[in-house]
């Protein structure tokens, strides 16, 4: 909100100014106003201006409490939380949106809470939509049975008392009645047009500037869903007879923007596409992946529960990054105005939390290859380039999504650095996950810190080779140098069946079993960096082999942190 000038914005106009360091006024200017030692009560129920002597939080908050302002915030808050829990009691419910509880929290200073209700007859709107216009519109909290069915009541809260509850009881009532009166309308209207007949409508529809329209989007996100179909089919994650049921949704997934429902109510995009395809008569799993597919829609919210829902949304936060990316508009600090870290996130939880095994590099090409920027017909030198550089800085946007995810689920940073700096990487995401939690697990194993410091000084000699050569056992002079190469021989096949197999806690304890000591023993006994060229390159070509057989598949142990130091940054 602007007020008395360009250069002010703040959440209501500002009247006054208190700032005391002890008994003294700060002497500080905001926006014309200055600072003194005067503050106002309730505008309503007490308009007093009130003289605060010295910087006392207790005496401040008493004044005000006098005057019908509960200036604590956590005290403002219990008291609806009890006042709405009250009017709820009876009806066995209680408080589920404790975001809306700190919103109307900060909107008040004399907490209160009235119930109020509305025609039975409005209960033929679907719940969502009146549960909508309850909270976004007015910040009224809905009332539910014990089942979760919605009544026809709700609890609106008041920055005030009781002596006029009636008149603002019939005010509030009127209010959501105009609102739920427009939402039949919109419901009644919206299904005389079948989703499948707006989805054509989408060319009206701008997307971002030279990425064509919503139309062209539905279509980047059936090929892409269907170009994971298969992926997925081909490994079992999906049957054959799923493909017509992805396809489907995608088409559809998009067409409710056009609804007059959506347009009052954005936030149900998705939910209300899954309401008319359900009333037009789509299968079932095709109307909940076009309400799924949005999900998660916040960073707590649940991901899609069907494999379509999540082949579809998977498609489509694919497309919206891919697309932002060849745009360069690039999340940057704490700027992210097309919520790309949460489309990230997103994929991250839904490829892991399904199990799916795709390659994260594979899907980025294609997305991409669907933009007009990339499109086939269009492809020459430089847009290879430039497709290239996209695939890139998308996976290290994916690289940081992963880091600061696990990160926050509590892993160990040098853990989360370890899996991620092996040769495997992260494109199969599903693998990375495992891969952290076997190596987390394994962590707390007795013989761990023997394990890194195998992998550790293997690496430390091994990054030493130039190149990926072969081992020549006509060049061994040392027994120590036979004895290693003859166990990497025999543990080898097992250990990469292991890791093949994904039992990476396995892996581990052999490959320790098997090189922990002889490892030591080569070092203890054999020179590595001897003057003769070949047998020098031989040596470190075998030590690079035994540390390749863990680092490249499942962890770089050599990012380990053993002195318990935490890191400056990610």
């Amino acid at each position: 909100m602007k007020w008395k000038g360009n250069t002010l914005f703040f959440a209501r106009p500002i009247r006054s100014l208190l700032a005391l360091f002890g008994d003294k006024v700060v002497p500080m200017e905001i926006n014309g106003i200055k600072a003194d030692k005067f503050i106002f009560g309730h505008p309503f129920l007490s308009g007093k201006r009130i003289e605060i002597s010295t910087a006392d939080w207790d005496i401040y908050k008493q004044l005000l409490k006098q005057e019908h302002v509960v200036a604590d915030m956590a005290e403002r808050r219990e008291t609806l939380r009890t006042k709405i829990t009250q009017l709820m009691s009876p009806y066995g419910t209680t408080i589920d949106d404790e975001a809306l509880l700190d919103e109307v929290t900060n909107l008040v200073e004399y907490p209160n809470a009235i119930e109020c209700g509305f025609d039975e007859e409005f209960l033929d709107i679907p719940a969502h939509v009146i549960e909508t216009a309850m909270k976004e519109h007015q910040r009224y909290f809905p009332i539910k049975k014990r089942n979760g069915k919605l009544l026809n009541k709700f609890i609106a809260v008041l920055n005030r008392n009781e002596s006029n509850a009636d008149t603002a009881v019939r005010g509030n009532e009127r209010v959501l009645k105009a609102r739920l009166s427009d939402a039949r309308f919109f419901w009644k209207e919206d299904r005389k047009v079948p989703l499948e007949k707006r989805v054509e409508g989408l060319k009206n529809l701008a997307f971002l500037e030279k990425l064509g329209n919503y139309r062209d989007r539905t279509d980047r996100i059936a090929k892409l869903s269907s170009f994971l179909s298969h992926r997925l089919i081909n490994l079992n994650m999906l049957s054959p007879e799923d493909v017509t049921l992805v396809e489907r949704a995608a088409f559809l997934c998009k067409a409710d923007l056009l609804t007059q429902m959506v347009g009052e109510f954005p936030s149900l995009q998705g939910i209300m596409g899954r309401e008319y395809a359900e009333w037009d008569g789509e299968e079932p799993s095709v109307a909940l992946a076009i309400a799924e597919h949005y999900m998660p829609r916040f960073s707590a919210d649940a991901i899609p529960a069907s494999k379509i829902g999540a082949v579809v949304g998977l498609a489509d936060k694919l497309d919206t990054i891919c697309s932002c990316f060849a745009l360069n508009l690039i999340p940057t600090g704490s700027q992210d105005p097309y919520s790309l870290r949460r489309h990230a996130y997103g994929i991250i939880r839904i490829i892991g939390e399904h199990g799916f095994t795709v390659e994260l590099e594979e899907l980025l090409c294609k997305s991409l290859s669907l933009l007009p920027l990339f499109s086939e017909k269009e492809i020459s030198g430089e847009h290879t380039i430039m497709r290239e550089k996209s695939v890139s800085a998308i996976k290290e946007f994916f690289r940081d999504r992963l880091y600061q995810i696990n990160i926050e689920r509590g892993h160990r940073y040098d853990l989360v650095n370890a899996v991620l700096n092996a040769d495997a990487g992260f494109d199969d995401i599903g693998d990375y996950f495992q891969r952290l939690k076997a190596i987390s697990r394994v962590s707390k194993e007795d013989w761990w810190p023997d394990l890194i410091t195998v992998v550790e000084r293997t690496f430390n000699i091994g990054k030493k080779a130039n190149s990926r050569g072969s081992v020549d056992e006509r060049l061994f002079t040392e027994a120590e140098e036979r004895t290693l190469w003859d166990i990497y021989k025999g543990n080898e096949a097992a250990i990469r069946k292991q890791v093949d197999e994904k039992r990476y806690e396995e892996a581990s304890r052999a490959y320790y079993a098997a090189f922990a000591k002889p490892v030591h023993t080569f070092f203890d006994k054999v020179f590595v960096n001897v003057e003769e060229e070949n047998v020098r390159n031989n040596r470190l070509s075998l030590i690079k082999k035994i540390n390749e057989l863990y680092s490249e598949k499942i962890a770089d142990l050599s990012q380990m942190n053993m002195s318990g130091d935490k890191p400056a940054g990610g």
